[in-house]
């Protein structure tokens, strides 16, 4: 079992921890030469939590604070290192200013991130405190404060076609979202095009984009038997990027008092994911499980709500497309002009920050392109460094062997022509509510139809 020790202050840091062990330092750089942790995460936030000059629950820090552990874990502990080259055991100790009460719900957190890293996780949770000094009299006027103005609710925005289209779809209903982005280096680019267009139809002081940073970076003192660089199938991205959109919301909730309105009962947040990538079922026999992600897959969905209902968050997770396909987000986009506009600005692909170009040919590049057939969208073909699926499959899949996605989603379509075939999928993607098992199932059938399109257009004839 891999062990991280997380840490606010370098004092806490233990001294002699052992070969197994790995210690992270949160929200700040070393003072102590003497004393060197392995890791940090999350030095670049308390510069902007001062900005907010938000007074922040001391559990919404924590929430915060468990998230950006997680993702440290899930960056530096390598699968290769497991026993079966995917399942990894993993204990993270870590600081918090409530840990009796994240003790109550170390379970249920443990059976979420089981569902969507397929790792085995456990918790020590020990008293901390947070580095942060909030203001005191916030005002509008104060050095260096953010203004975001009023936003009536959340949405997450990662410069993807599906965010964009949910950003557009809540300015044009007159609601007046904060974006809340993880501003990863490269796709913060691609936020920046975006806003600024969107800022060019919908207002300049409208349009507000909070960009947060978790950053999890290592120094010279990481162990050998860790060598070889990052994990790179980050199943856990999402939770990061919940837990930023929560403190979000917590800052939204401080200023509503702050500037005379009386607080929303429930704030929402909005998770902009088309309903076929959020089920994300498995297209072989290869992808059961975890080997398919479930960044917002309802069943870990509801596993952080449950958490954050306990925690007297009163922020509820929303996912408008839920039971959407991405071709059907496309089509019934409230400002198609706008999103025409925008389309060569995202990003889908997953494979996108090896040449920084999307390759064309993985799922997500899949799913988009025939997103955008179903929607009559046609876009710049540069936009890929792949264009021509057929040449592609010939060459990589056929010639050399090599799976990839595209036989995968061929191998879906051929499997799933009857309805049971599709009910066993949905299934095994993981737990659904009964009421929407057969919106779920019409879902599938209609994706699997937007993928079976595209692939008969590119002459790989489908039955």
């Amino acid at each position: 079992m891999e062990k991280l020790i997380f840490r606010t202050s370098q004092a806490e840091l233990p001294e002699d921890f052992g070969s197994n062990t790995l210690t992270v330092l949160m929200y700040c750089n070393s003072d102590d030469t003497t004393k060197v942790p392995n890791l940090f995460v999350g030095k670049k936030l308390p510069h902007k939590l001062k900005q907010l000059h938000a007074n922040i629950p001391s559990r919404v820090l924590d929430f915060l604070t468990i998230a950006l552990a997680i993702v440290t874990a899930d960056t530096f502990v390598l699968r290769s290192n497991s026993e079966n080259n995917w399942c990894r055991q993993m204990h993270l100790d870590i600081a918090l200013s409530d840990p009796s009460f994240w003790d109550g719900e170390k379970d249920r957190l443990q059976k979420a991130l089981a569902f969507l890293s397929g790792d085995v996780w456990d918790f020590t949770f020990t008293q901390g405190n947070y580095p942060f000094k909030f203001s005191e009299k916030v005002s509008r006027r104060t050095k260096n404060h953010i203004d975001f103005g009023l936003p009536d609710c959340i949405c997450l925005f990662s410069g993807g076609l599906d965010s964009a289209i949910g950003a557009i779809d809540l300015y044009t209903s007159e609601h007046k979202p904060l974006l809340v982005s993880h501003s990863y280096k490269g796709d913060k680019k691609h936020q920046d095009l975006i806003v600024k267009k969107l800022k060019k139809t919908f207002g300049k002081d409208t349009v507000q984009n909070l960009q947060l940073l978790a950053s999890p970076t290592g120094s010279n003192q990481i162990p050998g038997v860790r060598k070889g660089g990052r994990e790179i199938t980050m199943r856990t991205r999402s939770i990061s990027f919940l837990a930023f959109g929560l403190l979000a919301a917590a800052s939204l909730r401080d200023f509503q008092s702050l500037f005379g309105q009386v607080p929303e009962d429930t704030i929402d947040l909005f998770v902009p994911e088309n309903g076929f990538i959020s089920i994300n079922p498995p297209l072989t026999s290869r992808r059961l499980g975890s080997h398919s992600t479930h960044t917002t897959h309802p069943q870990f969905i509801e596993g952080i709500q449950k958490i954050w209902n306990n925690a007297g968050f009163n922020v509820r997770i929303v996912n408008p497309y839920q039971f959407k396909t991405k071709g059907e987000m496309c089509r019934d986009c409230k400002d198609f002009d706008l999103l025409k506009e925008i389309v060569s600005d995202t990003v889908s692909c997953s494979h996108w920050k090896r040449r920084h170009k999307q390759c064309g040919i993985c799922l997500p590049c899949l799913i988009r392109r025939a997103a955008l057939v179903r929607a009559n969208i046609e876009e710049d073909s540069a936009n890929y460094e792949r264009v021509n699926i057929r040449d592609a499959y010939d060459q990589i899949e056929v010639r050399d062997k090599k799976k990839d996605d595209i036989k995968s989603i061929i191998s879906f379509i051929k499997e799933t022509k009857e309805l049971s075939s599709i009910k066993k999928k949905l299934i095994m993607s993981g737990l659904t509510p009964e009421e929407d098992r057969r919106a779920y199932l019409a879902l599938l059938q209609r994706g699997r139809k937007e993928l079976k399109t595209l692939l008969n257009r590119e002459k790989l004839k489908v039955r």
